[in-house]
């Protein structure tokens, strides 16, 4: 049997080993759902977390819309998100960890999961994707929109002393 002395010596030596061996893991968070009105804009968020890390510095993040026989990349440049997409600028991604997309004008058909993903390029490249949000645009209901106009003309109406739309 090992004095006591030792083992704690041999623990703290194999404790150094196993820090030698971990390797390099991100972590991808996403907020499973969100709300939107079609024509609105909305903000997708994204935040990672890397572990075993002290620098990273060239990364990217890439955002993709789950289909039924693939994925649909989002982009501002082409696809079905041309013109339509903002990202997160590059201080924000390295130092505040934001992956975050602000889809503008968005429609109905816009509907589906989205997935984040992150990949930094070190020693090798280390790459993670969340679980995904998923954005569910609904259409502004029309009835109320004519019911609130006409409530509003009512009440100009009211404020102009009865005087629109009464012919004389």
């Amino acid at each position: 049997m090992a004095p006591a002395g030792k083992m704690v010596h041999g623990r703290i030596i194999l404790s150094w080993v196993l820090k030698g061996f971990q390797s390099h893991s991100i972590q991808v968070y996403q907020i499973p759902r969100v709300d939107a009105v079609s024509g609105s804009s909305v903000t997708l968020q994204c935040q990672y977390t890397l572990r075993y890390i002290s620098e990273a510095d060239h990364g990217w993040f890439t955002w993709y819309r789950h289909i039924v026989n693939g994925e649909d990349c989002v982009s501002n440049t082409e696809g079905l998100f041309k013109g339509r997409v903002s990202k997160s600028n590059l201080n924000d991604f390295i130092n505040k960890s934001s992956a975050n997309i602000i889809l503008h004008n968005v429609d109905i058909t816009d509907t589906g999961l989205f997935i984040c993903q992150v990949t930094f390029q070190l020693d090798e490249t280390i790459s993670g994707h969340g679980n995904g949000t998923f954005l569910n645009v609904t259409v502004r209901n029309k009835a109320t929109t004519l019911r609130n106009l006409m409530l509003l003309r009512i009440y100009i109406n009211y404020l102009h002393g009865g005087m629109l739309g009464r012919q004389e």
